[in-house]
């Protein structure tokens, strides 16, 4: 059994690198730029199904609430952030992430809930401590934020009213990963994170490299 697993997490792994070599040299050309934009949801909604079967067949029961939890949480802070511009800054999501709920994609909070996943699975490498994790898991997905931010303005994610995002936008995000890893230690929610870490190392690799081509 445990050599099937090893092997459907290799072939998940293979599907995801191929996924973003591909859409890495996709976005490369203008001639594909398009295409590619225009694949975006579709591509995120497959690669985050993929992420999250491997890493809920062995959770418990306090792993499903947990994702209902940060899932439903990280969605509304997103809904009063983008009709307040309390929250994150003043921002508006372009039409590039598919379907909206509230003016907000439904994939951004299934995507919030991911990079968390594979934060939470590099902060357990320095600390077994809740608050030490959280403490690394909410600066590893900021520091993914800023890699991100300067390519999803350029492809049309969102925008900002400001040129740059505000301080305001990563202070959120740091204060809301920190609080639901802290929820996700207190649960003691049992998940396997492998993938979603290799998932989040690919994500970033692949808006890094994207920020010297744009």
């Amino acid at each position: 059994m445990e050599r099937k697993v090893n092997l459907a997490d290799r072939y998940i792994k293979s599907f995801l690198v191929v996924t973003f070599i591909l859409g890495f040299i996709g976005h490369c050309f203008e001639v594909s730029r398009e295409a590619m934009i225009t694949l975006t949801p579709w591509v995120l909604l497959i690669a985050s199904s993929v992420v999250f079967y491997p890493a809920i067949r062995k959770a418990n029961n306090q792993a499903i609430i947990w994702l209902i939890i940060a899932f439903v949480g990280t969605f509304v802070a997103e809904v009063i952030g983008v009709k307040s511009g309390l929250i994150f800054g003043d921002y508006k999501y372009g039409e590039v992430l598919g379907v909206k709920a509230f003016e907000v994609p439904l994939l951004i909070g299934i995507n919030w809930v991911v990079v968390m996943l594979g934060a939470i699975s590099l902060g357990n490498y320095f600390s077994t401590n809740t608050f030490l994790t959280a403490l690394v898991a909410a600066l590893i997905s900021v520091i993914f934020d800023i890699i991100l931010e300067p390519v999803a303005i350029t492809i049309g994610y969102w925008k900002w009213s400001t040129v740059s995002p505000p301080l305001s936008n990563y202070n959120s995000w740091f204060v809301i990963v920190f609080i639901l890893v802290i929820v996700y230690g207190k649960m003691k929610v049992s998940m396997d994170l492998t993938i979603p870490r290799f998932y989040l190392f690919i994500q970033a690799l692949f808006f890094l490299l994207l920020n010297f081509i744009l």
